[in-house]
């Protein structure tokens, strides 16, 4: 986490380090506690419930259909189902499938999709129609990233089969209780309220059997999801270039949506007077310029190189607090306060360098002097405050009427969020480019060294003593070649 170098009106105010107050008494305290629940997919999937139960409860259908055809539209963003109808929403409306809709006349607000099949309904030049993927090879070329998240979002079920309709519509009720594994269909507005009541009774919905591959974390987890993503970027990045339009990249999109997520959280308001580090973001996009440094910024305290580190000199990493301006670190060590700094012979110089980087990009104003390590709260939640920051909006002092002011102005924006970070600002591409790599090294580097203490470890004694010699020059040969690749020399060429 990051710390503003001025106090705020936070209730957590008090355990933050402020510019009045002297860097070695910064990290004597353990680094606040958030709460994780409220970011937390788990939070949000309760949320879900008791939506998903009220909407029982107030049953007004007299069969199948009525329970079908009812929706949900207060689906938080970060719950297991928000996130993978966000995915099924976005690749509905990536650039290449827009383009096929244009070119056939499909108005994309009349979609209606079952997901199993690729049966595509809509209105085709104003007159109803319908597509397959065997039968129409246009829709089956460009269908795999829409069918792929609308398979996950819908898992086959028995009997009637359920529908998506245009990105634009809520949620069918039907497809929420069967996304968490609901098997019963309230048919009338009496089997819904005992139903509602039968899962308040058990506490929520039933556990997904460990049988049940459609709804296991390898289908839909983080990683599936980012899989998805990364498939969904590449289509928007090759249709920006084939166009020439910058601003049709999977990172300009997110940036954009990133900005849109926002000032949607800038309308909630929900902080105290002045916004502070308590607020944060959740589900801030992948593949925004911010989203990309958050996640560098993240992967440096997970380095190999800092965690042997910080490990052999017992840091207690929620008590960690670095200060930019001057590269110093103060934490508990061994439970004992100290303070660090570039040139001491403590070994912090060795690892610091990816830290202050990343935290450079990620908090560009100076005045934001104090960083913390980013734990205590989910990675994808970062404060809100530093989110506005990295895009130049002024979140130092901000009020709920200029919040207001704020949101209104990004959303009548065409381009909000869309920023050329070049040289030497520390923002820019050829710095995160920079920085992936030298991490990709450390840990490369890392691997290696272990893999060779295994291979050294298996070998008998006599041979063990024969080759250390050996072994040792290997190891640097091996390191020296990795550490030229990271920095772009050619190997075996003096710089």
């Amino acid at each position: 986490m990051l710390i503003s170098s001025r106090t705020y009106t936070e209730t957590n105010a008090a355990s933050q380090p402020s510019s009045t107050q002297p860097l070695s008494h910064a990290g004597h305290s353990p680094a606040p506690e958030f709460d994780q629940q409220e970011f937390s997919q788990t939070a949000a999937d309760k949320t879900v419930l008791q939506h998903y139960i009220q909407a029982l409860e107030s049953a007004q259908w007299t069969n199948a259909e009525g329970y079908e055809g009812t929706h949900m539209d207060n689906i938080p963003q970060h719950s297991s189902i928000g996130l993978w109808w966000k995915q099924y929403r976005d690749a509905v409306q990536n650039p290449a499938f827009l383009l096929w809709c244009e070119q056939r006349g499909l108005d994309i607000f009349s979609i209606v999709l079952e997901p199993h099949s690729g049966f595509l309904s809509g209105t085709f030049h104003g007159k109803q129609g319908f597509l397959r993927p065997e039968s129409d090879a246009g829709w089956k070329a460009i269908s795999a990233p829409i069918l792929e998240a609308a398979n996950v979002l819908v898992p086959a079920r028995e009997g009637r089969k359920l529908v998506l309709e245009a990105p634009t519509a809520g949620i069918p009720l039907a497809v929420v209780g069967n996304f968490y594994g609901e098997t019963h269909t309230p048919e009338t507005a009496e089997h819904a309220r005992a139903r509602a009541q039968a899962i308040k009774q058990a506490g929520g919905f039933a556990p997904i059997p460990d049988s049940d591959m459609q709804r296991s974390p390898l289908v839909r987890g983080a990683h599936a999801l980012a899989e998805q993503r990364q498939r969904l970027a590449g289509i928007s990045d090759r249709y920006s270039l084939v166009i020439g339009d910058p601003m049709e990249s999977s990172e300009a999109t997110a940036d954009r949506a990133l900005a849109l997520h926002y000032s949607d959280m800038l309308r909630e308001q929900a902080w105290g007077e002045v916004l502070g580090y308590g607020t944060r973001l959740p589900d801030v996009p992948a593949h925004s310029r911010f989203g990309q440094w958050w996640q560098v910024y993240c992967d440096t305290f997970k380095s190999p190189d800092f965690l042997a580190w910080a490990a052999s000199s017992g840091l207690d990493l929620r008590t960690m607090v670095v200060s930019q301006r001057y590269g110093s670190l103060v934490g508990t060590f061994n439970g004992h306060p100290r303070t660090l700094s570039l040139k001491d012979d403590s070994g912090w110089s060795s690892v610091a360098g990816p830290i202050l980087a990343a935290g450079a990009a990620i908090a560009p104003d100076r005045r934001f002097n104090f960083l913390r390590p980013p734990i205590g709260f989910p990675e994808n939640a970062p404060p809100l405050m530093l989110v506005g920051a990295f895009y130049g909006e002024n979140t130092r002092t901000l009020s709920k009427a200029q919040a207001k002011i704020d949101a209104d102005r990004l959303a009548r924006s065409q381009a909000p969020f869309n920023r050329a970070f070049i040289e030497p600002d520390p923002r820019s591409t050829s710095r995160l480019a920079a920085q992936r790599l030298a991490l990709g090294v450390a840990q490369d580097r890392f691997n290696l060294i272990q893999a060779l203490a295994r291979l050294n470890r298996l070998r008998p004694p006599a041979q063990r003593r024969r080759s250390v010699r050996c072994s040792t020059a290997r190891r640097c040969r091996c390191i020296h070649t990795l550490a030229s690749l990271s920095r772009g020399w050619p190997v075996g060429r003096r710089k």
